[in-house]
């Protein structure tokens, strides 16, 4: 299934809803991702229900009810008991969408939306009032249409979690078009798969204090899924907004996860004590530089450092941090910097003060770092100025450098956020650092890996998301992880190539399909027929030119030859030149699976890379070969074979063409595809095991200029406590790459008719204000 053609006529849907609706976009986006919810719930159900009835239990009451021994309604109740048993969402007749879907026109589907929402809580507590109840205020007509395109077979019959896809797919979209309060719920995925790859959550106690849509915790899932691991993992989630923490209880839910602890309320000024010093990972991406919260409410929570006795040495950051966490307090190192403004006057005749922090990063940073327990790791967001910033925030910077437990800095590049196009930063803390490291910081900088979406969107890449995180693995020293990393490509190159003999042999069997239609086309056709003008041809003064009995030879003869070649090398026991001189598949494999260092593993590689000549040919033999093929329809047409209907039709020689053709979208696979998947993915992964090996030859840590360094405390305070990478890693030397250079003009291409859209806009409403402005003065 091509979930991405889904998606557009999907949003292409709630573009209809936005342009036509009498509702705002806040107003129908929490309605629309309602209804996804049930979709995905039903979808989801169906799922499960297909999985129960390959047990015994489940499968003889399904025997029962066939053989009506039992009602509907009696295998309804134990199906609802076998879902509960698996903490799944189970959804009775009536609730289901196609129940929905399948109703008869005259009903309400607003109060019939509605009544299924209502029913849905009543039975889920967790879902008591989480649920869009506001469908009555659609209009009827574009109701109907949201749920027809929802209740299509290929979603209907989607495998696997298509609907999460399409789920977070909406929230990313809603996130752009700025309908939830500028995106802020929403966290691209780039960034929470960097954060959840380096913190690694596969067990134990997880928070997010400004959890958005819950993002974290759905891709933490997904990382234990990866990693088969199957440790409990209990997640905890405050959100400030209301219809947020809605979201995210829904799209927990709808992942299969206990949302019983996402609960709503302000980070800043309401804590959550129990969870102080006790969670075993910390992820968030909070609101950037937050410049109204009130001073006076948030110090109660600051640790006041006790007076030392004359003599005594005055306590490190690390016991100063212990000593704070101990007491329940998240700002161990104080308020950031406070501003007082005027608060109007006072009946006694004195100003009353306001005091605000002039910017809440500093208090997020210490909020993630106190939640963490003795073992624990922290993965976050933060805008690129919290890095570098002076007064108090360098002095609390200072004092977290100084506990030994900042691991990670990553700068990252613009464009990664949906609504924003500023660069970032992701801080990354872990307490169970070893003394080896506790002195050390890995500086990793970002910005100039990225892939384009758009001229307004980058993204990393599968291969970035891998190659960033093989540098932090070969940092902590993991190397049987990076290993097993190179093995896998190594693997994937290996599958490649054998794959590369069935996929010749397809190939060849639909070139020969078109070769042999046109050698039949040569051989029954003949000069008359060819010749034979229409009534049409035989008025015009441009009459075609005549074929000529050398020319018909000519094209039979090639095609005779071409079909002959083509049938000697399908024969059952012909040896084929180009496949014998690939490597040995089951050589090189077991070589790899001998390898027991890295020196071994790359050894393989290099031997892969001799022989990409012999893969290379075979490449270029199916593009002879269907150049070939090509050749001798363009031949065929060039003596008018379309005059000869009985032996040449246009949709059938189309028809035979479309196997030596990429497909278009959402159309089934071609051999062309997989020939061109194979060159792709043979070509990516050589890139990716080069990219690593040209920075890593020895398959350990080292710093790369312009990518990473290992900076220690003391080079950090040389540095004014700055935590911006980029300061760190240096400029890498770069060889002018004409392919980067072309795809960067495209993108300042893009971004310049983008800008000049703009203008024009700008000044058609500036014109338009001027005419208003001069009707007025007459």
């Amino acid at each position: 299934m091509n979930i991405s053609l889904i998606e557009k006529d999907l949003w292409e849907a709630a573009d209809d809803l936005r342009a036509n609706s009498k509702l705002t976009a806040t107003e129908y986006a929490q309605p629309i991702l309602g209804i996804i919810f049930l979709s995905h719930a039903t979808s989801r159900f169906y799922s499960l229900k297909k999985e129960l009835l390959q047990d015994s239990q489940v499968a003889s009451y399904q025997k029962l009810v066939d053989l009506k021994h039992m009602t509907s309604d009696d295998f309804e109740k134990q199906l609802e008991i076998a879902f509960k048993a698996k903490s799944a969402l189970y959804l009775n007749p009536e609730q289901r969408f196609d129940y929905l879907a399948n109703l008869s026109t005259g009903h309400n589907l607003g109060a019939e939306l509605d009544a299924i929402m209502e029913s849905i809580e009543t039975q889920n507590p967790i879902l008591k009032g989480v649920l869009p109840k506001t469908y009555q205020h659609f209009e009827e007509d574009l109701l109907e249409r949201v749920v027809r395109i929802f209740n299509r077979d290929t979603l209907l019959n989607a495998e696997g979690d298509v609907f999460g896809k399409i789920y977070e797919y909406f929230l990313n979209k809603f996130a752009q078009s700025g309908a939830q309060e500028g995106g802020e719920f929403f966290t691209p995925p780039s960034l929470v798969r960097t954060i959840v790859n380096f913190i690694e959550p596969d067990h134990g106690l997880v928070i997010d204090p400004a959890v958005g849509s819950a993002g974290m915790f759905i891709q933490t899932t997904h990382f234990q899924e990866q990693n088969n691991t199957h440790n409990p993992i209990q997640f905890v989630g405050q959100e400030k907004t209301e219809n947020n923490q809605k979201l995210a209880i829904m799209n927990m839910v709808l992942h299969g996860l206990d949302a019983s602890n996402i609960v709503e309320g302000n980070s800043f000024y309401s804590a959550l004590p129990d969870y102080i010093g006790q969670c075993d990972f910390v992820m968030a991406n909070p609101p950037f530089n937050v410049d109204a919260v009130d001073a006076s409410k948030c110090k109660n929570e600051v640790y006041a450092v006790p007076q030392q006795e004359e003599g005594q040495p005055e306590p490190t950051a690390l016991e100063i941090a212990q000593a704070a966490i101990a007491e329940k307090k998240r700002l161990p190192f104080g308020l950031p910097g406070v501003t007082s403004k005027s608060g109007g006057k006072r009946n006694d005749g004195n100003d009353a003060k306001n005091e605000q922090v002039s910017n809440a990063n500093s208090l997020w940073i210490q909020y993630f770092y106190s939640y963490l327990n003795e073992t624990g790791r922290a993965g976050f967001v933060m805008p690129s100025s919290a890095s570098d910033a002076g007064g108090r925030d360098k002095e609390i910077r200072q004092k977290l450098v100084e506990t030994g437990h900042v691991d990670i800095m990553v700068s990252i590049g613009p464009k990664f956020f949906y609504t924003r196009s500023l660069p970032c930063a992701l801080w990354f803390f872990d307490k169970s650092k070893p003394e080896s490291r506790k002195d050390k910081v890995l500086m990793l900088d970002a910005r100039n890996v990225f892939t384009v979406v758009s001229a307004k969107s980058h993204i990393f890449s599968e291969s970035q998301l891998e190659a960033l995180n093989a540098i932090v693995w070969l940092y902590r020293e993991e190397h049987d992880k990076y290993q097993n990393l190179l093995r896998r490509y190594i693997n994937s190159m290996l599958e490649t190539i054998e794959q590369m003999p069935v996929v010749y042999k397809d190939y060849l069997r639909s070139s020969k399909s078109v070769v042999d239609y046109v050698a039949k086309f040569a051989t029954t056709t003949s000069i008359d027929v060819l010749n034979k003008l229409s009534k049409k041809e035989q008025e015009s003064e441009d009459k075609p030119t005549p074929i000529t009995a050398e020319q018909l030879v000519s094209l039979k003869s090639s095609a005779l030859k071409a079909q002959q070649s083509l049938a000697s090398e399908l024969d059952e026991n012909a040896k084929i030149t180009l496949l014998e001189a690939l490597p040995s598949v089951a050589d090189l494999r077991q070589q790899l699976e001998d390898a027991q260092d890295h020196a071994s593993i790359i050894t393989v590689f290099n031997a892969l890379q001799n022989v990409l000549v012999q893969t290379q040919g075979v490449f270029n033999q199916l593009s002879a070969t269907k150049a070939e093929a090509l050749g001798l329809v363009a031949q065929a047409e060039s003596l008018y074979a379309k005059k000869d209907k009985k032996q040449w039709a246009n949709k059938d020689i189309a028809a035979l063409l479309n196997g030596l053709n990429s497909s278009a979208e959402g159309e089934p696979e071609t051999v062309q595809d997989q020939v061109q998947t194979l060159e792709k993915t043979l070509a990516d992964r050589i890139a990716d095991v080069t990219w690593l090996n040209e920075r890593f030859p020895e398959g350990v840590y080292a710093d790369v200029a312009g990518l990473c360094k290992l900076a220690s405390q003391e080079y950090i305070k040389n540095q004014d406590y700055s935590l911006t990478a980029g300061r760190y890693v240096g400029v890498e030397e770069t060889v002018f790459d004409t392919a980067d250079f072309k795809e960067t003009i495209k993108v300042s291409k893009q971004e310049l008719e983008l800008l000049s859209e703009k203008l024009n806009n700008n000044l058609e409403a500036i014109f338009s204000d001027l005419d208003g402005l001069l009707k007025l003065c007459k």
